[in-house]
């Protein structure tokens, strides 16, 4: 049965801050057709935030009550679709597909062997290596007595699985750093990634590559990234290595992106083949950096990204895209996004008092004041002049 959207209650789940079910649902509220959305989240103070008709608490992805939890909302909500908004959720939601499809409810996601490549550093580095594709030179550390140098420096030390971004992300630009980030990291996680560091931050993408759960392609769309700004950059050092077609300086972003919005045609034809050759079915988000006209990538995030809302602005809005083809059916041409320049900044929320002073008001809507939410300011032209470009 094909339903209108407002008939169509969608559950996004890890709503607070900026992260990704954040942004799912700033992309949900600027559809031309709304659904019915109820936010879910651990924190009840990222729910007064939410802007939701209807919130939950829900508890950790580990808990063993959280999946039983899911099916009591979606049941007493009428949940017609799941998103998840987090890395932890995500990877358990999609072991449990099957079943949620049995009660009804669609399932937002990619598929569990894309999921699992993707959030594994070093199958993705083999994948591409094995596929053709360029990719910057990596190695596994397991233990001290791994480390090496897959290339010169400067180098890149990350968690080999599930980093949850750009989060304990690094840089070394000498052999006392290398060593000092990999036992920090050995320390905290059970492997490391010592990847080559590439490219210059003004040529960084950020690309959307959106796929039916059938696996046909919808559609892809390309940011690039403003970097230098404290929301954008999550590392910025002076680069010592002698490198000068690095640039002046080496910078790590954020997941918190801004920029410039244009076709970018190459850049997204090249990621469109990977999403291919990965055997992608839903939302898939690739990090990249373009090296002397050769797009390589560095990161590929199964699922929906801190860039969503950004891209639904430009009428590219891929949750609303996915629910109305697979739950109603809607065979739609490839979308044409607008050519943009969207900035991004924080506006502060005040949602009560520690002694909750507040609260009686607040409850008024849902569980939490109206949200006034990060600032997305979208500069629209027709053509974005060289200038915007830099």
């Amino acid at each position: 049965m094909i339903h209108e959207m407002t008939d169509v209650t969608v559950l996004v789940t890890g709503v607070g801050g900026a992260a990704v079910g954040n942004q799912v649902l700033k992309a949900l509220r600027l559809a031309e057709r709304k659904c019915r959305l109820v936010a879910a989240d651990a924190s009840q103070e990222n729910l007064k935030l939410a802007q939701a008709e209807l919130a939950y608490v829900l508890p950790a992805a580990s808990d063993p009550h959280y999946l039983e939890e899911i099916v009591q909302i979606c049941q007493k909500e009428q949940v017609k679709v799941v998103v998840p908004g987090s890395e932890p959720e995500l990877k358990l939601l999609i072991r449990f597909r099957e079943h949620l499809r049995s009660l009804g409810i669609l399932l937002l996601t990619n598929d569990p062997q894309v999921i699992d490549l993707c959030t594994d550093k070093m199958a993705t580095y083999r994948f591409l290596k094995d596929h053709g594709f360029p990719a910057p030179r990596s190695v596994l550390v397991e233990k001290e007595a791994d480390i090496v140098m897959p290339a010169d420096f400067p180098l890149i030390l990350k968690p080999a699985r599930d980093s949850g971004g750009s989060k304990n992300v690094f840089i070394a630009q000498e052999e006392d750093e290398l060593l000092f980030f990999a036992r920090y990291l050995l320390r905290n996680t059970d492997a490391v990634v010592v990847q080559e560091y590439v490219g210059r931050p003004e040529e960084e993408f950020t690309v959307g590559v959106l796929s039916g759960l059938d696996g046909e392609l919808l559609g892809s769309i390309a940011l690039r990234r403003f970097l230098g700004d404290a929301l954008s950059t999550r590392l910025t050092v002076p680069n010592r290595t002698g490198r000068y077609d690095l640039g002046d300086k080496l910078v790590i972003s954020s997941g918190f992106s801004h920029g410039t919005i244009q076709d970018f045609s190459a850049v997204r034809r090249k990621c469109e083949e990977m999403a291919a050759a990965l055997g992608s079915r839903g939302p898939l988000n690739v990090q990249c950096r373009v090296v002397g006209g050769t797009l390589i990538p560095f990161e590929f995030n199964p699922r929906f990204s801190g860039s969503t809302s950004i891209r639904a602005l430009a009428d590219f809005n891929e949750p609303d895209l996915l629910i109305r083809r697979e739950l109603q059916g809607e065979k739609r041409p490839r979308p044409q996004f607008k050519k943009a320049v969207i900035l991004r900044s924080l506006k502060e929320n005040l949602i009560g008092t520690p002694d909750g002073r507040f609260a009686d008001e607040l409850e008024h809507s849902c569980v939490g004041a109206q949200s006034r939410e990060n600032i997305e300011v979208l500069a629209l032209a027709s053509e974005v002049s060289e200038e915007a470009k830099h």
